[in-house]
């Protein structure tokens, strides 16, 4: 099966849960704070509804960093802003943005294709959240 048409088997979705999960590990384990974080902070919770075989396609290996990102480079700068809000709020949940996180978080970055600045991002990640309250 061609890789194109693994990628059109997932969505962005699927893209959002494991570069979550990704950045939930980065520093060594994902807390249940963090989960609980990513669930109602985020979209994390809708996201998992629309791609209930995400943990099939990890263990596939069709799931990885690569076809993440590649999957959120099709979409629309909204979309892959939406999943760094929910990435960069998994990362905060402890408080603390430690250097695995920093590290993950960057390289994320610099491979989605729209050109996303770290202030977009703080300033966003704001909005939603007080959005919430």
């Amino acid at each position: 099966m061609s890789r194109e048409i693994k990628l059109k088997k997932m969505n962005k979705s699927h893209a959002t849960i494991y570069l979550v999960s990704l950045m939930g590990g980065s520093d060594g384990e994902w807390t249940k704070e963090e989960m609980r974080s990513a669930l109602l902070l985020g979209t994390l919770k809708s996201d998992v509804e629309e791609a209930p075989d995400w943990g099939d396609k990890v263990q596939s290996l069709e799931l990885n960093e690569t076809s993440a990102i590649d999957i959120l480079n099709q979409e629309s700068k909204e979309v892959q802003m939406q999943c760094l809000i929910n990435i960069l709020t998994t990362a905060f949940s402890d408080g603390v943005l430690g250097d695995g996180e920093k590290t993950v978080l960057a390289r994320i970055m610099s491979k989605l294709n729209k050109g996303i600045t770290v202030k977009e991002l703080l300033d966003a990640q704001k909005a939603h959240l007080d959005s919430l309250r």
